[in-house]
């Protein structure tokens, strides 16, 4: 029963390391549903694991501030209800002068993976790209 217990908690903190990986990827897109699925997600693994989420938190509060990154401060302002009061003071003061603003562009890594897919022209239909025949070659 203890290595059971055990082994479900070394589970919980694998999956917790992989989701907080997964919100690193996504922290700083610029759809709202993006937003509160991250910040849902770290509230809740903020239980679980806390020390890696409040690190990733930290470390993203940072960019965030050198970046002006409105996307990035609202996800990390979104999980104060889960944090210590400390924590909260020292990211609220990190985030002091950077807010969302309207039209501002994604800044994920998730974002500029998919912008890299679109400059190679996938965005353009299958039926209607240029294709090289090559049965004749």
């Amino acid at each position: 029963m203890k290595i059971a217990s055990s082994l479900l908690l070394v589970i919980a903190a694998v999956a917790a390391l992989v989701s907080v990986a997964r919100a690193a990827v996504n922290i700083g897109d610029a759809a709202p549903d993006v937003q509160k699925s991250l910040s849902w997600a770290l509230r809740n693994l903020l239980p679980i694991d806390r020390e890696p989420v409040e690190a990733f938190l930290a470390r993203e509060a940072v960019i965030a501030a050198r970046h002006n990154d409105g996307h990035r401060a609202w996800v990390i302002r979104d999980t104060f209800e889960k944090l210590p009061p400390a924590m909260v003071d020292r990211l609220r003061a990190t985030l002091a002068d950077v807010r969302r603003r309207p039209g501002a562009p994604s800044t994920s890594r998730a974002s500029a993976a998919a912008a890299s897919f679109l400059s190679l022209g996938v965005e353009v239909p299958p039926a209607e790209r240029v294709t090289i025949d090559r049965s004749t070659a």
